[in-house]
């Protein structure tokens, strides 16, 4: 048997190995320890560490996978622009949207029918329950974004820290 000698990457006393063993546990410190070989070295690594470095591995994993997740649920509760951009929902921004038009229809169909045109109050009526709906629609899609933003936030920062 062919014997190599290596040093105890915890404790630094010399290990003799036998040139085919992956494995060892030192006999001064008992830390187990993988024996690593390239072609010009060879040298050990606490198994500790090494199983330290797979978990990490495995949380970066699902973080990249929490984060491409989020990326692909958020497009579901972005915004379309006039100019076709996608946006992030704002409720002060469906808010104002909502008054602004509610005001604007209200002073259009108060026009309307001080000239006379009563005609036109069912089409002001219809503008008014159109300007709610979408003025509710969009403080709610907002909101809705809001909180998942907020849960992806907080499963991130769980795994981050270890914790999920």
């Amino acid at each position: 048997m062919n014997l190599e000698t290596l040093n105890c990457n915890s404790c630094g006393a010399p290990l003799e190995v036998a040139t085919s063993a992956n494995f060892v546990t030192c006999q001064h410190c008992s830390t187990q320890l993988a024996v690593r070989r390239t072609e010009t070295a060879a040298f050990t690594e606490e198994l500790e560490q090494l199983a330290e470095q797979v978990r990490d591995l495995i949380r970066e994993g699902k973080i990249a996978d929490l984060d491409r997740c989020w990326e692909r649920n958020k497009q579901r509760y972005l915004t379309t622009e006039r100019d076709g951009s996608k946006s992030v929902p704002s409720e002060a921004k469906a808010v104002a949207w909502a008054v602004v038009m509610i005001v604007a229809v209200l002073a259009w169909t108060t026009a309307a029918v001080a000239m006379g045109a009563k005609e036109f109050l069912w089409v002001g009526l219809v503008s008014l329950v159109i300007a709610l709906y979408r003025g509710i629609d969009g403080y709610l899609r907002a909101k809705n974004y809001r909180t998942a933003h907020r849960r992806y936030l907080r499963r991130r920062a769980q795994m981050d820290f270890g914790l999920g």
